[in-house]
């Protein structure tokens, strides 16, 4: 089973590929991962966290964090859709200047559920 920490990122399934990845510290949280997923940018997009072509090697155009997509998961739950490949793997990590501001964007986003708060 891969490990799943801060900055793990996967590959969601969909008719899209996207960049997902765990956003908090699972282990301060009883083992629940905060997951989110990237996006692209659109004009009504919630802009709360940018992302930028380049910080990460899958980001080829101006995109943001969905936070209406967020999700609290058991990093067991987690580990066990990677090694299914439900959820492919992604061998590169979301940088620590991302996740902070991606936390950042969380408690101000008008989309990220009041309930996930807890797992920031």
């Amino acid at each position: 089973m891969p490990e799943i920490s801060q900055g793990t990122t996967f590959f969601l399934p969909g008719r899209k590929r996207h960049l997902g990845f765990v956003l908090n510290k699972p282990e301060d949280h009883a083992g629940t991962a905060l997951v989110v997923n990237v996006t692209t940018q659109y004009t009504m997009s919630d802009t709360s966290c940018r992302v930028f072509r380049g910080e990460h090697s899958f980001i080829e155009h101006a995109s943001v964090i969905y936070y209406a997509g967020a999700q609290g998961k058991p990093v067991g739950d987690i580990a066990r859709l990677i090694s299914e490949q439900i959820w492919l793997p992604c061998n590169e990590c979301v940088t620590q200047a991302l996740i902070d501001r991606a936390l950042a964007g969380a408690r101000v986003s008008p989309e990220f559920l009041p309930t996930l708060l807890p797992l920031l």
